[in-house]
Formats: structure tokens, C-alpha cells, sequence
């Protein structure tokens, strides 16, 4: 039996160039699943993933892998537009996945680290999905949400696994900016005239559609530039963005009909008693990872609140819609135009906005400002606003499995006890006490525990090697080289 290795899963040059430089022993596979084999920093064997030979595997396993890609049908749904080839594409990524699982067994393969805090793609998707039916450790490094420094996480299994791996590898401290977020009362920071005017042609309808068909335009060039010039062919498995041909169009009019119907059903916020309390559901930006997969399978806002119904939450229940579904364009850093259509068609829709009025929810304004109404007790799914409310010493519903687990003042929604009728005032009244706590538990979790984000790792940055980030980085990988 050979030594036990770590995989390192899509790694970047850089990372590649200090694991080298430190000597180990490590595979690594990229994204056209070239492998590499390394000892002692040297390059000892490389193959492609498709030339493995194709392990034999019994139904039993081939049952938990197709549960375990039925189970991310929102990643395809998100990424691979075209319906009709989603089980053409589950059964291709089914053999992949047992491919994966046959080299982690030949090579003695014992934990995987990936270059992102989730598993939020099905190419990703699919080494989470082989680590863990072999049972092994998978390492993530999440950009948490009060300093964009990467926090180290591992999963023995699917998300609800997902713990922080809490090991001091740097000298790093959060005491001012925890103290800065609670003077500001806010984690974003505030937007700069240019984001201001991107902001203002993202929500633009004929803008988006020419920007899109523009970008459609030229994606379909590409591809027979480089099928024809450059004798590159790229399946659909390949493409990270597989369209329809109209489907863009599709998911920015749906997206229309959604807005100008929930704002002509936004109520007044003059018609709010701000004396009552009450409970407001603050819906997240959808289809993204802090929806699916960090909320876990049960994402959709509409079925959280119908649980409140079931367990006896009977008062109206306030809806607030995120800001970001307004935008027809987004993706990458907020003042520029990348890659592709916000999505938010495929989760919102007339329908969407029906199911909340028959839930007895009132729809809010998109815009509204509401930090004066103090006696409302907000859900999240895995918000920062749980974060800001814990340091002001107040309460916060959330479901998911957030970096910030545990945090003083936090309540998961399912931990609720049976019946829930009624908000405790408790829950609305501020806490120095429970801001303590909260502040106590931040620094506790972070203080060390991170390391610079030289990678970009969410926040799509440029690279920054500094000496403080490969310091942090070798510290951490040392870690786990030598921990089991």
C-alpha cells in the first residue's frame, strides 16, 4: 500500500509551484482532467482521467452515485440549460464519478482539497460526490463574509457535514474589523459611482437583451473558430455555460413578468404596524451558492415558509425580495459586465408570487428600508444579516449550514420547537450580553484561523502572491500534510 495522498483538485499555478517547492508527495488534476503524480516535488507519472480504465461497479454503487447527482439537480438545472439532456449528461457524470472513485482507491488517496468553499459546479460536484461515498476528508477554503480572508473547512461527507477545520496558520486578527462592521452596522460595503451606473444598465431590459444577444453572438463564434481553426471540440459536459439558443431571452422575460408583477403586488409600507411583531422572510439572491447547495436540498423560500405554516406560525409573514433579482446581467465583481445572465428566471416567476399571497405573506418593495422596524424577526436562508443582527445583540431565523454555525443568537429554523405560534420578545430585544457572545464567538473562530485570499476564491480578484499570503498558505498545507 502506498502512502496516503492528497488530491488537490483544480489547483492554480501558483499553488502548484509551493506544494512543489515544499517537496510533497501529492496528485493533482486539472481542468481537463489531466492527472499528475508527484514525489517529493517531482513529476513521476501523468495520465488522463479517460484513459483510467473503466472500473467495473455494482448496482449498489451506481445507485448512490445517480442518487447523489439527482440530489444537485439545481446545479444542472443552473448550468446546463438544456433539459432534455440532463440524464444523457447524469449518466456521463455518473462514469466519471466511479472513474474518480477507482483512482482515489489505487492511489490511497485521503482527503481532497478544492479551490472554493462549495461545491457549487458539477465538475467540482463530481470529486465531492466520489470523496465522499469513499469516505474520505475534503478540505474547503470559504471566503468568509467580514474580511473576504479564506477560512478552512472540511466535509467528511455532503455539506451538512461541513465543519470548520479550525487550525491557527496565521497571525491574523478580526478584532478591528469585527468592531468596524459593528460601528457600521452593515457587511457590504458601500457602492461607488460606477457600480451605480453598471448597476443601472443591469437592470436596463433592452440593454441586457442587446448585451446578451450580443454575447450569444460571440460565444457561437468562438466555438467554430476554435472547432475549425483551432481542430478543438467541446462537448456539452465541457461547456460551462450550455445554453439553448433562446435561452437567455427566456430567463430575462420570465424575470420581467416576475418584477413588474411583485411590485404591483408590493404593498405600502405606511400599511405596516411597526409596533407588532413580526416575521420577514429576506429572500436570497437565486440560483447561487448560498442558496444551493450551503441551504442544503431544501432551498426554495416557499417551502420554508409553507414548514412555518405546518409547525403552527399562522400570522402573516412579510416577504422581501433581494435586490440582486433585479438585474438582468450580473456575474463577476459588481462594476463591470462577465459571462452570462443573472438566472433569476429559473427560480421566480407569476406562479412564485401566487404561492406567497396563498401562504398569506405580504410582498414588501424590493427597495424598502426597513431598520427601523424593530420588532421584525427576519428569516434567512445563510445571510449575513444573521451576522450584523448577532453583534447588535439580536436574533436571527436562518436554515442552511453557514461558515458562522453556532453564533450566539442564531436559531436554525428547524430546531424550532413544536408549536410555533409566536415570537418571543426575547428575540427582538437587544442584548448586550448576546452581542458580547457574539463578538466573542467571531473572534474565537476567526482570530488565526485564516488565511489571506491571494486566490481570489470568490470575490474574483486578480492574484496576489504577497509574502504573507504564501507564508499563510505553506502553513496550512503543512497542516495537512501532516495531520491524518
Amino acid at each position: 500500500m502506498t502512502s496516503p495522498l492528497l488530491l488537490y483538485i483544480y489547483p492554480w499555478p501558483y499553488l502548484l509551484e509551493t506544494l512543489i517547492d515544499m517537496n510533497s508527495d501529492f496528485i493533482s488534476i486539472d481542468h481537463d482532467d489531466n492527472i499528475q503524480q508527484y514525489k517529493q516535488g517531482d513529476l513521476i507519472k501523468q495520465f488522463k482521467l479517460n484513459q483510467y480504465s473503466m472500473p467495473k461497479s455494482n448496482i449498489e454503487l451506481t445507485r448512490q452515485v445517480m442518487n447523489g447527482l439527482d440530489s444537485y439537480s439545481p446545479i444542472f438545472s443552473r448550468w446546463l440549460h438544456n433539459g432534455h439532456f440532463h440524464e444523457n449528461n447524469k449518466e456521463l457524470y455518473s462514469f466519471k464519478v466511479i472513474r474518480l472513485i477507482k483512482l482515489i482507491e489505487d492511489f490511497n488517496i485521503h482527503k481532497g482539497f478544492f479551490p472554493t468553499g462549495v461545491s457549487h459546479h458539477l465538475d467540482t460536484y463530481t470529486f465531492e460526490l466520489a470523496l465522499s461515498l469513499t469516505n474520505k476528508k475534503m478540505i474547503f477554503l470559504y471566503a468568509e463574509a467580514i474580511g473576504g480572508r479564506l477560512l478552512p473547512c472540511v466535509q467528511n461527507g455532503d455539506i451538512s457535514t461541513k465543519k470548520r477545520l479550525n487550525i491557527c496558520v496565521s497571525n491574523f486578527s478580526f478584532d478591528r474589523l469585527i468592531d468596524n462592521l459593528t460601528a457600521r452596522n452593515m457587511i457590504q460595503p458601500r457602492r461607488t459611482i460606477s457600480q451605480y451606473i453598471y448597476n443601472y444598465f443591469k437592470t436596463n431590459l433592452l440593454f441586457s437583451i442587446f448585451y446578451l444577444t450580443f454575447r450569444k453572438i460571440k460565444r457561437i463564434l468562438a466555438r467554430y473558430y476554435s472547432k475549425f481553426f483551432l481542430n478543438k471540440h467541446h462537448s456539452r459536459q465541457s461547456d460551462y455555460f450550455s445554453e439553448s439558443s433562446l435561452s437567455d431571452l427566456q430567463l430575462v422575460l420570465n424575470q420581467k413578468k416576475f418584477l413588474d408583477n411583485y411590485n404591483h403586488r408590493s404593498i405600502n409600507l405606511n400599511e405596516l404596524d411597526a409596533s407588532k411583531k413580526s416575521l420577514i422572510v429576506y429572500s436570497h439572491y437565486q440560483p447561487e451558492a448560498t442558496s444551493f447547495p450551503e441551504s442544503g436540498r431544501i432551498y426554495s423560500h416557499l417551502h420554508i415558509i409553507s414548514h412555518l405554516r405546518s409547525i403552527g406560525f399562522q400570522d402573516v409573514i412579510y416577504y422581501k425580495e433581494h435586490p440582486g433579482s433585479k438585474y438582468f446581467i450580473e456575474g463577476g465583481p459588481a462594476d463591470r459586465f462577465v459571462t452570462a445572465p443573472t438566472r433569476v428566471g429559473m427560480n421566480r416567476s407569476l406562479e412564485y408570487n401566487e404561492q406567497l399571497i396563498n401562504l398569506n405573506c405580504k410582498i414588501l418593495p424590493i427597495n424598502s428600508n426597513l431598520k427601523d422596524y424593530h420588532n421584525f424577526l427576519p428569516l434567512t436562508l445563510t445571510g449575513s444579516i444573521a451576522l450584523e443582527r448577532a453583534l447588535r445583540g439580536l436574533h436571527t431565523l436562518y436554515t442552511g449550514y453557514p461558515w458562522w454555525h453556532g453564533l450566539p443568537g442564531t436559531i436554525n429554523l428547524f430546531d424550532l420547537a413544536h408549536p410555533f405560534v409566536s415570537i418571543s420578545d426575547d428575540w427582538i430585544t437587544p442584548s448586550q450580553k448576546l452581542a458580547s457572545e457574539a463578538r466573542s464567538f467571531l473572534l474565537k473562530t476567526l482570530n488565526n484561523k485564516t488565511i489571506e485570499n491571494g486566490l481570489g476564491v470568490g470575490i474574483q480578484m486578480k492574484l496576489n502572491t504577497s509574502i504573507q499570503f504564501r507564508t499563510e498558505l505553506v502553513n496550512l498545507l503543512k497542516s495537512l500534510e501532516e495531520s491524518d
